[in-house]
């Protein structure tokens, strides 16, 4: 099992271990999936002043945001995925980043999650398991 698990981690199939808490015992509510569309491009060296300028603004407002990435798709630049208290918590942080002096934003929509609702499919590694192995056992075309 350790040869298999390390062969995995060399190949890098396996990037960390982590667990998947329960976040409505954490105390969130709503997880807000973002999508951004910003008026303008970027200079290469703008990017990057972007990233510096939000990881600070992210270690000093205590960011409840876990993924902010660019990306293409359905007319948006980027995607921002974050976990709130509430509704009034997540309305507040929108207004925070629409604000956000180093972003040029056209618009601004999100897709809202109640954590305390009943839901289809979780994102455990149970679930990720179950994918990989029908992938694994689907015949080949």
């Amino acid at each position: 099992m350790s040869r298999a698990r390390s062969r995995l981690e060399n190949e890098g199939y396996v990037s960390e271990y982590t667990i998947i808490p329960n976040f409505v015992k954490l105390g969130y509510s709503i997880l807000a999936v973002t999508f951004v569309k910003r008026a303008s491009e970027y200079a290469k060296q703008d990017v990057a002043t972007l990233f510096e300028e939000a990881q600070k603004w992210s270690r000093r407002t205590g960011s409840d945001t876990i993924l902010a990435m660019r990306g293409i798709g359905q007319g948006y630049d980027a995607v921002i995925v974050s976990f709130h208290e509430s509704y009034s918590a997540y309305r507040h942080r929108l207004s925070e980043i629409k604000q956000f002096p180093y972003i040029d934003l056209k618009q601004i929509v999100s897709f809202i999650i109640d954590l305390k609702d009943r839901h289809y499919r979780a994102l455990t590694f149970s679930t990720l398991a179950d994918h990989l192995l029908t992938l694994r056992n689907a015949p080949e075309q």
